[in-house]
């Protein structure tokens, strides 16, 4: 039996998104889209030309248009529908494991070669938090800026792992990403967890190396360099 499985969780155009597009307005959630594929074909190369075995799971509006959603569809890439925090809680997505790995990862960011694998290699059958060392790149400049642990305002980065067992998965969006490796909801809780719930303190593991790409463009401004 394998000691645990890999779940990359990328929210699309929802509403947990902070700058998704619902197709409440048809025409501002295509032009959206329109300037996201853009984005999303190399973030969508970088992660399926990762070595190791895992599974993408990307939650998507289920109004959007075909030919946005035939370009996001892929060889093991599950699509849903509902709240990415549910989709282990719902049982829309289940695993033989007894250890499961989640990883946020958004749909305009990229991976470096090899980030799966380090993160796989960082595994123990124990509640972890497991992140990694990124750069930004700045799309009008063209430059990169690294980002490392000590530089962080935060205890985690958007592209956290969350190391659970497979009989109760939270997942790594159970709580805002800079909150995540401060404590662990002790309850089976679907979306946020209540104020003044008991938290388990848990491990964190930072890469050293640098493994993923956030990208800053004029729809995330609140990444801003």
């Amino acid at each position: 039996m394998k000691k645990f499985e890999h779940f990359i969780l990328t929210r699309f155009n929802t509403m947990l998104m902070p700058d998704g597009m619902l197709y409440n307005d048809k025409a501002k959630a295509d032009k959206w889209m329109s300037n996201r594929m853009k984005l999303f074909a190399k973030t969508k190369e970088s992660v399926l030309s990762q070595e190791g075995e895992f599974t993408w799971v990307i939650s998507v509006d289920e109004r959007t248009p075909k030919k946005f959603m035939d370009k996001i569809k892929g060889e093991g890439i599950v699509i849903t529908h509902d709240d990415i925090r549910n989709v282990f809680l719902s049982g829309e997505v289940t695993s033989d494991a007894p250890w499961v790995i989640t990883t946020r990862f958004d749909c305009d960011d990229m991976y470096e070669p090899g980030a799966i694998l380090k993160i796989q290699e960082r595994f123990e059958p124990k509640l972890k938090v497991i992140d990694i060392n990124f750069k930004k790149l700045d799309t009008q400049t063209g430059k990169f800026h690294a980002i490392r642990h000590h530089d962080w305002n935060w205890s985690g980065s958007p592209f956290l792992s969350l190391v659970e067992p497979s009989d109760r998965v939270l997942t790594a969006f159970c709580r805002p990403h800079g909150q995540v490796a401060g404590g662990y909801p002790s309850g089976s809780l679907t979306g946020t967890y209540p104020a003044g719930k008991v938290l388990i303190t848990i491990a964190q593991e930072v890469i050293k190396d640098v493994c993923g790409i956030q990208v800053i463009h004029g729809e995330n401004l609140a990444n801003k360099i």
